[in-house]
């Protein structure tokens, strides 16, 4: 499953997560309620220009924990039966960052 999400202008900046093994509680199906599956995400996130004019400042910098965090709020919030619905979730973390410009999510349960 992919989604692509942005606001317009231009981009130049790139930070990617990959391969991100979770063991999620996750499916639509009764016999998947309560039983784990492996999801591994891929998010790449692209910054708005002048995203690294962070006037020294380590709070404001968007980093792979910075994601990590995403993934980590959206997932303990509560059950979702649909990848779908983490993903817009993690998006919409992730642009709360005043720094995010566009992204790409993927996520793949293992079987």
């Amino acid at each position: 499953m992919n989604l692509t999400i942005g606001h317009g202008g231009s981009r130049r900046d790139r930070l990617v997560l990959g391969d991100h093994l979770r063991s999620v509680d996750i499916g639509a199906f009764e016999a998947e309620k309560g039983k784990p599956q492996r999801v591994l995400f891929n998010i790449a996130v692209t910054l708005e220009d002048g995203a690294f004019d962070l006037d020294d400042d380590v709070d404001r910098v968007l980093s792979h924990d910075t994601i990590v965090e995403a993934i980590e709020e959206v997932l303990t919030d509560g059950r979702s039966d649909l990848l779908e619905t983490v993903a817009e979730r993690i998006a919409a973390v992730l642009f709360r960052h005043v720094r995010v410009g566009d992204g790409r999510e993927t996520q793949s349960r293992e079987t």
